[in-house]
């Protein structure tokens, strides 16, 4: 005797792009239950192979965008359409939040950088 397993049927209008799952990949993946999101780590030993080391995690992003919903839909219980996409929301609000916490970040170490390597090299004169 074989047991199915019943699957929840898709809503059309969740077949969208997940920018959460695209922003936060592995760790939106932990939140949705959805741990296929953790092939990215796989790309860290990918990551030393010039020219894919740039593909590769783009393109993963892609997928986890494009299938985002579908996965999360499937593995997570909701109560609705309505509170699955407040959810999804919240996803990638915080996602583009830490983007741009990591954005300034970068900039500010780079203008610090600068501003020490041109410290150093004016103290060298």
């Amino acid at each position: 005797m074989s047991q199915q397993v019943a699957v929840k049927p898709f809503p059309p209008e969740l077949q969208k792009f997940n920018w959460g799952a695209f922003l936060l990949s592995w760790i939106w993946g932990l939140g949705n239950n959805t741990y296929i999101t953790l092939v990215v780590f796989v790309n860290l030993i990918i990551c030393w192979i010039p020219v894919i080391n740039f593909v590769v995690p783009i393109g993963l992003f892609i997928w986890l965008g494009i299938k985002g919903n579908q996965w999360a839909w499937q593995n997570k219980e909701w109560n609705s359409v309505e509170h699955f996409n407040t959810v999804q929301k919240k996803w990638v609000f915080w996602g583009l939040m830490i983007q741009l916490i990591l954005f300034v970040a970068i900039i500010l170490l780079a203008f610090l950088y600068v501003g020490i390597v041109g410290a150093a090299l004016m103290h060298a004169k």
